[in-house]
């Protein structure tokens, strides 16, 4: 609950970056769009700097580019990502800003570089077993329940173990909460849309994340899109 992150620029995933089998190279388009959302987030929110992968797509000009771009920075060890709820869209975040919100919720006794050395090797797993994360990580049971105690991993059935985000709960919850808002509020429009610039000046009564990172989410997630017209971008509602 220490980021203070806020502006907006917006990139493009190019064809050089797409035919790229071995890496990304540098900075890549993914990871850049990555860090231009998490500065929309208003810091009076008082949450981690996440994002989901519908924000990254509202960006981007393809979403298979950005699934395999994403898959390369888990494997690079630039991104991570996580499922805080069964079936969920993917929450995507930095590496080095997860591993700062760790080092400030951890307990003492519980080495943070074990931690970020096992997440690398063991990249391409969903979760842990509990004998693999004994093993993997070093932690008994106790320090197991600790960790789970302070969010820094979820347990499922005690047989599973899902690293996540201190405080995430509290990211989900606005999320979900500004995203009904918005969208309640556009269907008591007799048209199903409204001037982007008027959405902007919504006040949210239940989310504190700020209806432009919202607004990512719900276009990325195809719940509306954006027409182009003479006075502006016009948001509409997909659904009615």
């Amino acid at each position: 609950e220490k980021d203070d992150p806020t502006a907006n620029t917006e990139y493009l995933i190019s064809d050089d970056e797409a035919d790229n089998d071995d890496g990304l190279g540098g900075v890549s388009n993914v990871e850049l769009i990555i860090t231009s959302l998490v500065q929309n987030i208003p810091s009076s929110a008082r949450i981690s700097p996440i994002v989901t992968r519908n924000m990254i797509y509202s960006q981007a000009a393809c979403r298979t580019e950005v699934d395999r771009d994403i898959e390369v920075l888990r494997r690079d060890h630039v991104i991570m990502t996580f499922a805080f709820r069964s079936g969920s869209t993917d929450y995507v975040m930095l590496t080095k800003d997860y591993k700062a919100l760790l080092r400030s919720h951890l307990p003492p006794f519980v080495s943070l570089d074990r931690i970020m050395s096992g997440i690398r090797e063991h990249w391409d797993q969903e979760y842990f077993s509990k004998r693999e994360i004994k093993h993997v990580f070093g932690w008994t049971d106790d320090v197991i329940a600790c960790l789970v105690d302070d969010v820094c991993v979820l347990s499922h059935d005690n047989s599973r173990y899902f690293f996540s985000v201190p405080c995430a709960g509290k990211f989900v919850s606005y999320l979900a909460a500004g995203k009904a808002e918005i969208i309640r509020m556009m269907r008591r429009k007799a048209s199903g849309d409204i001037l982007e610039s008027d959405l902007l000046t919504l006040k949210l009564k239940k989310s504190k994340l700020g209806v432009k990172y919202l607004l990512e989410d719900l276009i990325g997630g195809g719940e509306v899109k954006v027409v182009k017209c003479g006075v502006g971008n016009l948001i509409r509602l997909v659904r009615r």
